[in-house]
């Protein structure tokens, strides 16, 4: 949708850029909750014994982390995305413990990178 065609709720233009993104993303989960629940509950080899609560949390949780995920594409430059994701990447691998030595050279890059961008 062009800017020009979105409804226009504030002059701050921060507040309209808050809005347009919250409506775009309440859009998006609103169509994937019931794929979730599609999802969840259609595998017929394995039998779901999550309990609700628990479902509906990690739903929430999905919510939350497409948002704030979001609101890093919407609100900083490339740049920070990119640093973000690296850090990301960095995480997971440190987690899941899976260190080569192209693993840990890209490691390395990232951390210079971060620190480069920084000064």
């Amino acid at each position: 949708m062009k800017m020009d065609d979105r409804l226009v709720i504030s002059e701050n233009v921060s507040k309209n850029k808050l809005y347009w993104f919250l409506a775009d993303s309440f859009q998006m989960y609103l169509f994937a909750i019931p794929i979730y629940i599609f999802g969840v509950f259609s595998h017929s080899i394995v039998i779901n014994t999550l309990p609700m609560h628990a479902f509906v949390t990690i739903i929430g949780l999905s919510v939350l982390n497409g948002l704030s995920l979001g609101a890093v594409f919407v609100y900083h430059s490339s740049i920070a995305r990119s640093v973000v994701a690296a850090i990301v990447i960095v995480f997971l691998t440190i987690e899941h413990g899976i260190f080569s030595i192209y693993i840990l050279s890209g490691i390395s890059l990232v951390f210079i990178g971060i620190t480069v961008w920084s000064i």
